[in-house]
């Protein structure tokens, strides 16, 4: 089986690749070269309400999505959220976080699901 494809770039991409998966679809993603770089957390504040976690804008071209890692001690499981690439902060409410430490992390997500594991930042909730 043989297909065309063509699309129009936001930014001039010379040099990239087309990744098609098959399933009972074709789903394919344009790959540019470099995995995106790690992001940071670049602001933690804590209220006597909510915590503030924010991060700056990713500038890698095939951005797709920002994912938020949130582990516990307490809890085995990680909690994953994700967000488009217009968010670069969340309000957490302190009533959620029941006393407990966590590990926070962001992520960048490329179109084709690549990424680099997030550096993570610790925080203690008050009593």
């Amino acid at each position: 089986m043989r297909s065309n494809m063509t699309f129009n770039p936001y930014e001039a991409i010379d040099n990239y690749t087309i990744q098609c998966t098959v399933d009972t679809t074709v789903s394919c993603h344009i790959m540019v070269p470099g995995v995106p770089a790690r992001s940071e957390i670049n602001g933690f504040d804590v209220t006597p309400t909510y915590v503030n976690i924010s991060w700056p804008i990713s500038t890698h071209p095939c951005f797709e999505e920002y994912r938020l890692l949130t582990t516990s001690p307490n809890n085995p499981n990680t909690l994953e959220r994700i967000f488009d690439r217009s968010i670069t902060s969340i309000l957490l409410p302190i009533s959620q976080l029941n006393d407990t430490e966590y590990s926070y992390g962001i992520y960048i997500s490329d179109t084709g699901n690549r990424f680099i594991e997030p550096q993570l930042t610790r925080m203690l909730t008050p009593n």
